[in-house]
Protein backbone atom coordinates (compact mmCIF):
# COMPACT_ATOMS: atom_id res chain seq x y z
CA UNK A 1 0.00 0.00 0.00
CA UNK A 2 1.66 3.38 -1.09
CA UNK A 3 2.90 5.69 1.91
CA UNK A 4 1.03 9.20 0.53
CA UNK A 5 -2.88 8.86 -0.18
CA UNK A 6 -4.70 10.99 -2.77
CA UNK A 7 -7.92 13.00 -2.55
CA UNK A 8 -10.73 13.15 -5.13
CA UNK A 9 -9.19 15.88 -7.04
CA UNK A 10 -5.96 13.46 -7.45
CA UNK A 11 -3.52 15.66 -5.31
CA UNK A 12 -1.31 14.43 -3.26
CA UNK A 13 -2.49 14.94 0.97
CA UNK A 14 -0.03 14.19 3.84
CA UNK A 15 0.81 11.04 4.88
CA UNK A 16 -1.14 9.18 7.74
CA UNK A 17 1.68 9.94 9.72
CA UNK A 18 3.06 13.89 9.31
CA UNK A 19 -0.45 15.12 10.08
CA UNK A 20 1.19 16.81 12.99
CA UNK A 21 4.82 17.31 13.69
CA UNK A 22 5.84 16.56 16.84
CA UNK A 23 9.67 18.00 18.40
CA UNK A 24 12.45 20.37 16.89
CA UNK A 25 10.37 20.36 13.38
CA UNK A 26 7.17 21.04 14.59
CA UNK A 27 8.17 23.85 16.93
CA UNK A 28 10.28 24.96 14.05
CA UNK A 29 8.01 24.51 11.28
CA UNK A 30 5.08 26.66 14.07
CA UNK A 31 7.72 29.58 14.33
CA UNK A 32 8.09 30.13 10.87
CA UNK A 33 4.27 29.65 9.91
CA UNK A 34 4.10 32.21 12.71
CA UNK A 35 6.96 34.46 11.53
CA UNK A 36 5.67 34.29 7.33
CA UNK A 37 2.01 35.15 9.29
CA UNK A 38 3.66 38.22 11.39
CA UNK A 39 5.49 39.54 8.29
CA UNK A 40 2.39 39.26 5.87
CA UNK A 41 0.32 41.06 8.51
CA UNK A 42 3.27 43.64 8.99
CA UNK A 43 2.71 44.32 5.25
CA UNK A 44 -0.25 44.70 4.82
CA UNK A 45 -0.37 46.92 7.52
CA UNK A 46 2.19 48.88 5.89
CA UNK A 47 0.19 49.04 2.92
CA UNK A 48 -2.98 50.41 4.28
CA UNK A 49 -0.68 53.18 6.05
CA UNK A 50 0.19 53.96 2.76
CA UNK A 51 -3.50 54.34 1.56
CA UNK A 52 -4.34 56.25 3.94
CA UNK A 53 -2.18 59.11 3.56
CA UNK A 54 -2.47 58.84 0.14
CA UNK A 55 -6.40 59.34 0.58
CA UNK A 56 -5.64 62.13 3.02
CA UNK A 57 -3.46 63.73 0.54
CA UNK A 58 -6.30 63.52 -2.37
CA UNK A 59 -8.69 65.08 -0.15
CA UNK A 60 -6.54 67.81 1.13
CA UNK A 61 -5.92 68.57 -2.42
CA UNK A 62 -9.49 68.61 -3.35
CA UNK A 63 -10.20 70.91 -0.56
CA UNK A 64 -7.58 73.58 -1.62
CA UNK A 65 -9.14 73.48 -5.41
CA UNK A 66 -12.23 73.65 -4.25
CA UNK A 67 -11.49 76.52 -1.92
CA UNK A 68 -9.78 77.87 -5.40
CA UNK A 69 -12.82 77.79 -7.52
CA UNK A 70 -15.30 79.47 -4.81
CA UNK A 71 -12.74 81.99 -4.41
CA UNK A 72 -12.36 82.41 -7.76
CA UNK A 73 -16.73 82.75 -8.23
CA UNK A 74 -16.42 85.13 -5.41
CA UNK A 75 -14.07 87.28 -7.35
CA UNK A 76 -16.28 86.95 -10.94
CA UNK A 77 -19.76 88.05 -9.05
CA UNK A 78 -17.66 91.10 -7.44
CA UNK A 79 -16.72 92.02 -11.29
CA UNK A 80 -19.01 94.81 -12.64
CA UNK A 81 -19.62 94.13 -16.34
CA UNK A 82 -20.90 97.62 -18.62
CA UNK A 83 -24.24 96.37 -20.55
CA UNK A 84 -22.29 97.55 -23.74
CA UNK A 85 -19.51 95.39 -23.04
CA UNK A 86 -21.90 92.24 -23.02
CA UNK A 87 -23.98 93.56 -25.72
CA UNK A 88 -20.48 94.11 -28.08
CA UNK A 89 -19.20 90.53 -27.29
CA UNK A 90 -23.05 88.69 -27.59
CA UNK A 91 -22.90 90.98 -31.53
CA UNK A 92 -19.60 90.09 -32.26
CA UNK A 93 -19.14 86.64 -30.90
CA UNK A 94 -22.66 85.55 -31.64
CA UNK A 95 -23.01 84.22 -28.32
CA UNK A 96 -25.95 84.54 -25.27
CA UNK A 97 -26.33 86.82 -23.09
CA UNK A 98 -25.44 84.44 -20.01
CA UNK A 99 -22.08 83.52 -21.74
CA UNK A 100 -21.09 86.49 -22.75
CA UNK A 101 -20.94 87.61 -18.97
CA UNK A 102 -19.43 84.57 -18.25
CA UNK A 103 -16.51 85.09 -20.61
CA UNK A 104 -16.51 88.63 -19.29
CA UNK A 105 -16.18 87.96 -16.05
CA UNK A 106 -13.27 85.32 -16.31
CA UNK A 107 -11.77 88.13 -18.35
CA UNK A 108 -12.20 90.22 -15.32
CA UNK A 109 -14.67 92.78 -17.42
CA UNK A 110 -12.00 93.42 -20.18
CA UNK A 111 -13.65 93.65 -23.55
CA UNK A 112 -10.30 93.59 -25.82
CA UNK A 113 -9.02 90.53 -23.78
CA UNK A 114 -12.42 88.69 -23.93
CA UNK A 115 -12.79 89.08 -27.48
CA UNK A 116 -9.26 87.76 -27.96
CA UNK A 117 -9.45 84.86 -25.76
CA UNK A 118 -12.80 83.84 -27.67
CA UNK A 119 -11.29 84.10 -30.95
CA UNK A 120 -8.20 81.64 -30.07
CA UNK A 121 -9.99 79.25 -28.56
Amino acid sequence: MPKDKKDKNNTESKPEGEEEQKGHQGMATKDMKNITDYFEELTHAHDEDKLNKAISIALEEKKKTKNIIDESKKNQESIKLTKEDIDTVMKEMDVGKAEAEKKLKQNNGDLEATLRYMLEN
